[in-house]
C-alpha cells in the first residue's frame, strides 16, 4: 500500500474569493506533490455568528491519526481571537507540525504578507499624486496580525506627511463586505467628517463600501475614492475597478503546502517567510489606466526593418523575426494582467495571422486576416476575460509593429482591418459570455430539479440513492457520509461514527444497510477510499439546528464557475443534512416505540399490584394512593397520546401531498419542525410517567415487604413525597426537608415509609384546619452515630 502524506487545511469558507484562491493554490500543489489534502471548512473560531460556532465542531476531530501536518488560514479562521487565545487554541494540535498563513504565531512556522511595501506605496500615491489629505480607514478585526500591521502602516505614513491622526475617520471592520457597508453609513450619517478617500484593510470591505456609496448615488471616484487590499477577483470586475494592493494569494497556498511537507520530513526552515505586495492602480482611486488603449502599448522597435510597401515580399521573407518581436512585445504587456498564461498565443499562431494579414494587403480584402483570426479564437474551448485582454493587446502590438512601415493607403486599410479585428474579438467575447450564462442557467435547473426530487423523499436511503445517481451532473467525484454514534460523557466528543454512504471516482461503494462503524477520529473506515491516487477532500460537519449529526467528505470536480460551485455545495449540504435528520427522526421513532412498550408493560404490572394491594386489608390505605398515582400518571400519558395522534395526522397529510406532487419546501420544513416538537413532547411526558412509576414501585414494594436493606434517607423521603403528590396537589402547604445528602440507613424502608406517610396525611387532615397555607418541616441530623428526627407542622411536632 502506498503511504502518502496527508495534509489538513483549516479554512473558514471556500466560497470567499480570497479563500477560494488560497485553497486552489494549496490543492493544486498537493496534486503536484502527490499528497492527500483534507480541507476542513469550519468557519472562524469564536465567531459571534451562531451558525459558524456550530461549524467549528469539525476542527475538534483533527488529530495525528488522520493527518500528518496542519496548515491554518489563520488570518480568516482566527480573526475573532487575539494572539494569546490563538496560541492556546493551537495547543490542541501540538503533536502536529503546523504552518500558519496570514498570522504570526510564536514557535510556529508562518507565511506572512509583507504588508508595508505595497500599502506604503499606495498611501504615498493617494497623497502625492492625488493630493488626498482626509483618508478614512476601515480596519480589520482587533487582534488580527495583518489588520493591526496595516493600521499601523496607515498611521505611520500619515505622520510622515504631517497629516494629523483623526479617530473620527477610523471604522473598526471585520473583513466582511457588510462591515464596509456599515463603515460608509457610520462615516456619512453619524460622523460627517470631510473624506477624500476610503482605504479598507481588505477588498471585501472596500467592495462593501462601493456598494453602499453607489446605493446612495455617490459618484466614485469623483466624490469619494475607494482603495482595498488583496486584489481579489471582485476587485477587477467591480465598477469602477478597484485600486488595491496585490498579495500573491494563490502562491501563498502553494508555498504553505511546500513548507508543511518539508516540516513533516524534518527539514530546517526559517520560522517566518514573507511574500511581497505591490500596489495595483485602477480607476477607483481617481486614476484612469489605459490598459486597453491602442496607444498605451509599448512597442520594442524592429531593428534594421525597412519596408517598401511596393515590395511586400521583403516583409513576408522576414515574418519569423516579426512574429518573435510581436510575441515578446505581447509578453512585455501581459505581466500586468493577473493569471496570464503565455501559452495562449504561440509563434506559429502569430506567423499564420501575419501571412493572412499581408494576403489581405495584397488582395485589398479584410477576409483573409479576419478568417485567420477567427480560427485562432475558436481553437480554445472557452474565452475568458484574460484571453480577451491578451488578444486586444496583440492587436495593439501588431498595429504598432507594422503601421510605421506602410504607405498611407495601406495604413488606412490596416487601420480598418485591425478595427474590424477588435470588433470581432469583442463579439466573440460577448457570445462566450452569453454561453457561460446559459450554462449557469442549465446548471441551476439541474440543481433545482434534483432538489425538488429530494424534497419528496421520506427516507435517508432514498435521498442518498438520488444523490448517487446525480453526482456526475453535480460535478462531484466522490462523497462519504457518516453519522455519529457514541458520545463520551466526559469529553462530550463523539467517539464512534457509522459510514452510511460512499461513492468514489470508481462508483457507488457497497457498504450494506447497517453501514460501517469506525472510530470518529479516523474520519472514515480504513480502506474505503481508493489509494491509487492522492485525494483532495472537503470535510464539513453536518448539523441540524443545534444537533451535531455527523461528517461529510466530498471531492468536487473542476470548478466550472464560481456560482455553480456555490450551488453545488449548497445542494449537497442541505440534501445530506436533511437525509441525516430524517435518519435521526426514524431512530427516535424506533426508540419511542420501544420505550412505549416498556411503559405499557410497567403500567400493567402497576395495575396488577394495585389490585393485589387493594384486596389486602393490610394495604387498603395504599390502594387509595395507587389510584391517585395512576391518575397522576394519566396526565403525561394523555399529553403523549395527543402529541402522537397529532404527529400521525400530520404525517398522513404529508404522505398525501407527496403522492399528489403538491408538497412545498416550506410545508416540509413545517412538518419537520412539528415532528421534532411532538417527539420532544412525547419523550418528556413518557420520562415523567416513568419517574412517577419508578418512585411508586419502590414505595409499594417496601410497604409490602418486611426485608431490611440499605437506602439513602433524603432520596427515600423525596420518593415518599412524590408518591403523595396527588394528595399534596389539593392543598397549598409547603413541605421543607432539611436532611444531609450522605445519610445512608440499613433498616426497614417500608416501616419508615408508613410513618412518614401517616404523619403527613394526619397533618393535612388535622393540623391546619381551615388555614389555606401551612408549613411542614422534616429535620434530620446525625450525631454520634444516632439519627435525630424532628417533625413539625405549623411549628409544633415531635422529636425522635
Amino acid at each position: 500500500m502506498i503511504k502518502r502524506k496527508t495534509i489538513g487545511f483549516f479554512i473558514d469558507w471556500v466560497e470567499n474569493p480570497y479563500q477560494c484562491s488560497l485553497y486552489s493554490g494549496i490543492k493544486d500543489r498537493a496534486k503536484e506533490k502527490n499528497v492527500n489534502l483534507l480541507a476542513f471548512v469550519g468557519g472562524a473560531i469564536e465567531s459571534p455568528r451562531r451558525h459558524e460556532q456550530l461549524r467549528n465542531t469539525i476542527y475538534k476531530i483533527v488529530n495525528k491519526d488522520n493527518i500528518d501536518g496542519l496548515v491554518i488560514s489563520s488570518g480568516s479562521v482566527c480573526r475573532f481571537v487575539n494572539e494569546e487565545q490563538f496560541n492556546q487554541y493551537l495547543k490542541n494540535f501540538d503533536q502536529l507540525p503546523i504552518v500558519s498563513i496570514g498570522q504570526k504565531v510564536k514557535n510556529i512556522h508562518s507565511i506572512l504578507i509583507e504588508n508595508k511595501t505595497g500599502l506604503y506605496k499606495m498611501i504615498i500615491h493617494l497623497i502625492r499624486d492625488h493630493g488626498y489629505k482626509n483618508i478614512a480607514f476601515i480596519s480589520g478585526p482587533k487582534g488580527n496580525f495583518d489588520a493591526e500591521i496595516r493600521f499601523r502602516i496607515y498611521m505611520e505614513t500619515l505622520a510622515e506627511f504631517n497629516i494629523p491622526y483623526n479617530e473620527e475617520l477610523i471604522y473598526p471592520g471585520d473583513f466582511t463586505p457588510q462591515s464596509g457597508i456599515q463603515a460608509v453609513r457610520s462615516l456619512l450619517n453619524q460622523r460627517r467628517h470631510k473624506i477624500d478617500v476610503i482605504l479598507a484593510a481588505n477588498d471585501d470591505m472596500a467592495c462593501g463600501a462601493i456598494e453602499e456609496l453607489q446605493r446612495r448615488n455617490i459618484p466614485i471616484p469623483k466624490e469619494f475614492a475607494v482603495v482595498g487590499f488583496d486584489d481579489q477577483t471582485s476587485s477587477k470586475i467591480i465598477n469602477p475597478p478597484l485600486s488595491t494592493i496585490r498579495q500573491p494569494i494563490y502562491e501563498t497556498g502553494s508555498k504553505a503546502l511546500d513548507i508543511i511537507c518539508a516540516l513533516i520530513d524534518n527539514e530546517e526552515l526559517p520560522i517566518e517567510i514573507y511574500l511581497e505586495t505591490e500596489p495595483v492602480i485602477r480607476e477607483s482611486c481617481g486614476c484612469n489606466p489605459e490598459s486597453m488603449s491602442q496607444n498605451s502599448v509599448c512597442i520594442t522597435p524592429l531593428e534594421d526593418f525597412e519596408i517598401d510597401d511596393k515590395e511586400p515580399e521583403i516583409l513576408l521573407n522576414r515574418l519569423e523575426k516579426l512574429a518573435e518581436t510581436i510575441q515578446n512585445n505581447v509578453l512585455n504587456q501581459t505581466p500586468n494582467q493577473p493569471d496570464f498564461e503565455p501559452q495562449y498565443i504561440q509563434i506559429e499562431d502569430i506567423d499564420e495571422i501575419l501571412h493572412a494579414l499581408f494576403s489581405s494587403f495584397h488582395k485589398n480584402d479584410h477576409a483573409p486576416f479576419l478568417s485567420a483570426l477567427k480560427i485562432q479564437l475558436y481553437k480554445t474551448s472557452s474565452f475568458s476575460r484574460k484571453k480577451e485582454i491578451m488578444w486586444q493587446i496583440f492587436i495593439s502590438v501588431l498595429r504598432g509593429s507594422i503601421l510605421p512601415f506602410l504607405s498611407l493607403p495601406k495604413r488606412e486599410l490596416a487601420e480598418n482591418i485591425l478595427h474590424k479585428a477588435r470588433l470581432l474579438i469583442d463579439d466573440y467575447s460577448e457570445r462566450e459570455y452569453l454561453l457561460k450564462a446559459l450554462k449557469e442557467e442549465q446548471a441551476y435547473q439541474i440543481f433545482r430539479d434534483i432538489g425538488e426530487h429530494i424534497i419528496t423523499l421520506e427516507s435517508m436511503e432514498d435521498v442518498l440513492d438520488v444523490l448517487g445517481m446525480n453526482f456526475p451532473q453535480l460535478g462531484i467525484l466522490s462523497c462519504y457520509l457518516s453519522l455519529y454514534e457514541g458520545k463520551d460523557k466526559e469529553s462530550l466528543q463523539y467517539t464512534n461514527s457509522k459510514l452510511l454512504f460512499a461513492i468514489s471516482p470508481k462508483g457507488r461503494v457497497k457498504i450494506g444497510r447497517e453501514g460501517i462503524s469506525f472510530p470518529t477520529r479516523m474520519l472514515f473506515p480504513s480502506g474505503i477510499i481508493p489509494n491509487e491516487h492522492a485525494y483532495s477532500l472537503i470535510v464539513e460537519s453536518i448539523f441540524f439546528g443545534k444537533n451535531e449529526l455527523g461528517i461529510i467528505l466530498f471531492e468536487p470536480g473542476a470548478q466550472k464557475s464560481f456560482t455553480s460551485e456555490i450551488m453545488r455545495r449548497l445542494l449537497l449540504n442541505s440534501a445530506l443534512k436533511g437525509a441525516a435528520f430524517i435518519q435521526q427522526i426514524q431512530n427516535q421513532a424506533t426508540n419511542l416505540t420501544k420505550t412505549n412498550k416498556e411503559l405499557q408493560t410497567t403500567l400493567h404490572t402497576l395495575q396488577a399490584t394495585q389490585k393485589s394491594l387493594v384486596e389486602t386489608k393490610k394495604m387498603a390505605a395504599l390502594g387509595g394512593l395507587v389510584a391517585g398515582i395512576a391518575h397522576e400518571i394519566n396526565t403525561p400519558l394523555g399529553i403523549g397520546v395527543t402529541a402522537a395522534s397529532h404527529l400521525a395526522k400530520e404525517t398522513q397529510e404529508l404522505i398525501l401531498k407527496i403522492e399528489t406532487n403538491d408538497l412545498k419546501k416550506s410545508e416540509l420544513i413545517k412538518y419537520l419542525t412539528t415532528a421534532n416538537e411532538a417527539s420532544s413532547m412525547i419523550l418528556a411526558n413518557l420520562k415523567r410517567s416513568h419517574e412517577l412509576i419508578k418512585s411508586f414501585k419502590g414505595i409499594a414494594v417496601d410497604q409490602s415487604s418486611e426485608e431490611k436493606r440499605e437506602f439513602n434517607l433524603k432520596s427515600y423521603i423525596q420518593d415518599i413525597l412524590l408518591s403523595l403528590r396527588p394528595k399534596l396537589k389539593k392543598v397549598n402547604h409547603t413541605i421543607i426537608i432539611d436532611c444531609p445528602e450522605d445519610i445512608m440507613l440499613i433498616s426497614y424502608p417500608g416501616a419508615f415509609s408508613q410513618i412518614i406517610t401517616n404523619l403527613i396525611l394526619n397533618s393535612l387532615i388535622h393540623a391546619f384546619e381551615n388555614e389555606e397555607r401551612g408549613i411542614i418541616e422534616i429535620n434530620i441530623k446525625s450525631e454520634n452515630d444516632e439519627i435525630i428526627f424532628t417533625y413539625l407542622d405549623n411549628g409544633k411536632g415531635i422529636e425522635q
